[in-house]
């Protein structure tokens, strides 16, 4: 997996992104699901210079929260636009790229590919059996765990996943092109704000993104 993907993927599979200003305001909660303006949160937001392209009033104050959930899934359709070729959401493309990351001489159980992924069991499972009706994933018995299932990557997954991770780094490459030199520092605060590197992952959870 390339490494932008690996620390933005990382970030979304440690805790789910706010939907908006939800966390911090109380006023907005269940506009976003309705389309509907979200109304002026002054708790924790900033002022937005006049000259912002994200301002449609000067002076307008927006929260961190909907800007960074503007970002993510404006992202997220980019990454969706080169997966569309693959027949791939993003969410099998992480789980199959993962586990070609994986491969070893032991087995890899479910498990295990959603510790490795950041993914819940029960998502995972649900991923699995979509990639295996693909052809993408073999599921077999495990060698000494007969409560547990090896999974496996076809040839056929094997070339998919190294054809849409280069399409994946190419959408990347785009989108984060504009920060330039500030790449790195951008990186640094999404880490800053997840908790750090230290931090164990809390799963992505199945509302984040459909399985199939």
């Amino acid at each position: 997996m390339h490494p932008t993907l690996n620390i933005v993927v990382a970030s979304r599979s440690r805790r789910s992104l706010p939907l908006g200003p939800t966390s911090q305001c109380p006023r907005a909660l269940g506009r976003v699901g309705r389309h509907r303006p979200l109304a002026p949160c002054h708790h924790g937001s900033v002022k937005t210079p006049p000259n912002s392209a994200n301002a449609s009033i000067p002076g307008t104050p927006i929260s961190p929260g909907l800007a960074l959930w503007r970002v993510t899934h404006s992202w997220q359709r980019a990454v969706r636009d080169a997966l569309a070729p693959f027949e791939l959401t993003h969410v099998q493309f992480v789980l199959l790229s993962t586990l070609i990351d994986m491969r070893r001489t032991a087995p890899v159980t479910q498990r295990e590919l959603a510790d490795a992924a950041g993914t819940e069991v029960m998502m995972t499972s649900q991923v699995v059996r979509a990639l295996e009706k693909k052809g993408l994933i073999q599921r077999g018995a495990h060698p000494s765990d007969k409560r547990a299932v090896a999974l496996t990557p076809t040839t056929q997954g094997a070339e998919v996943a190294q054809r849409a991770n280069a399409a994946v780094e190419a959408a990347d490459a785009t989108y984060f092109g504009p920060l330039g030199a500030d790449a790195e520092r951008f990186l640094q605060n999404l880490d800053l704000l997840d908790g750090g590197p230290s931090r164990k992952g809390r799963g992505v959870t199945a509302g984040a993104e459909r399985p199939e």
